[in-house]
């Protein structure tokens, strides 16, 4: 358990948690995508990075690790890993070569741990539709974040291969083991489904999983004993095409426990969210953000948020009023994954569009029916074909009792938004002057249990991470290029997730590598 120390004071001055009994608390580790099944990319126990620390003269690059294929997946951290006779803290890295790999988080550039192979990944000229244009590099392999139990010591993945002597594609599941790679819980499974249905590519009235066009993009999910995974296709106006949550038993991943399809009498209807994970609250209900498709509030749910119980049974769902207007036009609501607040019973999500929705989790409110909507970027006008994308990552950070909104949207500034009544206030409480381009900024927010003064909020545009004063972000702390001779940042992969843990930050870049950032030596200990 992490130790909570009271001395916050010398923390504040000289930037390390001092206890009687112990120096550094043990390490919180980040089992799935975003820290939380709220998706809220925020965490609140990093004990040795604050804004007296980051800064050009403390903190910079401290090492790499060259690897087998892209990564787009985020890293996971989990410490105190048993490998062979050792016990070290390590990171768990996934590429699109479908390799995995377990590293030892504490020393950058050291040999793997141990590292695994899933089979061949799809090559981008392939003959299905898909990897023509997936545009995520030269392989589709593992491009979901994967997810861990630690209580099994089990670490869930799903890669992409090539079905033999047929143009088209398939996803495997696998449970493979934290201390060694080998597979257990079931091994693997092909994934598949199929329900009942008219929709686009149904068949005697029963619609199936296609094998050329889908692509596994949002990070899976672990909850209620099952583990979830959320499939769309790989491009606009794919047919036929469908949204998919799919679950198996986390115990025996051969047991298929969950079938949902978003648009069974219609078409598309993806869920890809930029690469977040699909969420989950403490009752285990399921939430989703689902895109272009067919839209009729009965059986069709494109441009919604859908709320399914534990075993995939759609429980409510929140749908704009505008969705006919949202689908024609390519901008789509599941650009973010639902962030579950908890402590204020808040789901937000955000379109391409740049605007902002405030849901109640517990009555999503059917069709038009919000809390709060804003702009969280500037307005998109005028509204064209594809022409927006102004939103694709969101953090959301309570420090002790104020509550933000963090957003980094195309061509804009990033900007944090207060709470309070209620509501955010439209208004930015605090924007940087930089702007940046597609993506966006992908962000991090990391503090000390949520205590104002060590919070600082983490940007990767493109080529560049940045760190910024979480309560004032027009207060840039530390980037890449500042000291570009040591810290430069070989370029990075649009919609691809970094890690700060345990005092580091782990960044994947363009160059098959994990750059990762910490304290200078004179500085760690």
């Amino acid at each position: 358990m992490l130790m909570k120390c009271i001395r916050f004071k010398r923390y504040l001055a000289i930037g390390i948690v001092s206890c009687a009994t112990t120096a550094i608390a043990q390490a919180q580790d980040v089992l799935t995508a975003e820290y939380t099944n709220g998706r809220t990319n925020a965490n609140n126990y990093e004990l040795h990075l604050n804004p007296l620390r980051v800064n050009s003269s403390m903190f910079g690059k401290i090492g790499t690790w060259a690897l087998d294929g892209q990564v787009v997946a985020q890293p996971l951290y989990v410490p105190g890993v048993k490998v062979g006779r050792s016990t070290v803290n390590a990171l768990y890295v996934a590429t699109m070569n479908n390799s995995v790999y377990a590293l030892d988080a504490d020393h950058p550039g050291s040999a793997p741990l141990w590292n695994i192979n899933l089979g061949s990944p799809v090559p981008q000229s392939y003959e299905g539709k898909c990897p023509a244009n997936f545009a995520v590099g030269a392989q589709l392999g593992i491009l979901s974040t994967p997810v861990i139990d630690n209580v099994s010591s089990t670490i869930y993945v799903v890669a992409a291969n090539p079905v033999p002597n047929q143009a088209a594609y398939g996803f495997t599941l696998y449970a493979l083991d934290l201390g060694t790679g080998q597979q257990k819980l079931g091994g693997s499974v092909p994934i598949s489904a199929s329900v009942k249905g008219t929709g686009s590519g149904s068949v005697n009235g029963i619609v199936s999983m296609g094998q050329i066009n889908l692509l596994q993009r949002p990070a899976l999910l672990l909850s209620a004993g099952n583990v979830y995974i959320g499939f769309g296709a790989c491009g606009y106006s794919l047919s036929p095409s469908h949204g998919w949550v799919i679950g198996y038993n986390a115990q025996n991943i051969q047991k298929q426990t969950v079938v949902f399809n978003t648009t069974p009498n219609g078409d598309m209807g993806g869920i890809w969210q930029a690469g977040a994970g699909l969420s989950a609250d403490v009752r285990g209900s399921v939430y989703a953000g689902v895109g272009n498709g067919s839209t009729d509030e009965q059986t069709n749910f494109g441009e919604s948020v859908v709320k399914l119980s534990p075993g995939g049974i759609l429980r409510d769902y929140f749908t704009p009023s505008n969705t006919a207007m949202l689908t024609s036009l390519d901008e789509d609501l599941s650009v973010t994954p639902p962030i579950l607040t908890g402590d204020t019973n808040l789901l937000i999500t955000a379109g391409k569009q740049g605007l902002v929705y405030v849901l109640n989790a517990s009555s999503l409110g059917g069709v038009g029916n919000f809390v709060q909507t804003f702009w969280g970027t500037t307005e998109c006008d005028p509204v064209t074909y594809n022409g927006c994308n102004k939103i694709h990552s969101l953090a959301y950070w309570r420090a002790n009792d104020e509550y933000r909104l963090y957003v980094w949207g195309v061509g804009d500034t990033l900007r944090a938004y207060g709470y309070s009544g209620g509501m955010f206030d439209p208004m930015p409480e605090s924007q940087t002057t930089d702007t940046c381009t597609y993506p966006g900024g992908t962000l991090t927010v990391t503090s000390a249990w949520g205590m104002p003064g060590t919070g600082i909020v983490w940007a990767l545009t493109p080529g560049v991470l940045h760190a910024y004063q979480a309560t004032n972000v027009a207060n840039e702390l530390w980037n890449s290029n500042q000291n570009a001779q040591r810290d430069a940042l070989p370029g990075s992969f649009h919609f691809e997730q970094f890690t700060v843990a345990n005092g580091k930050v782990y960044v994947p870049d363009f160059q098959k590598e994990i750059v990762v950032y910490g304290l200078l030596p004179a500085q760690s200990k």
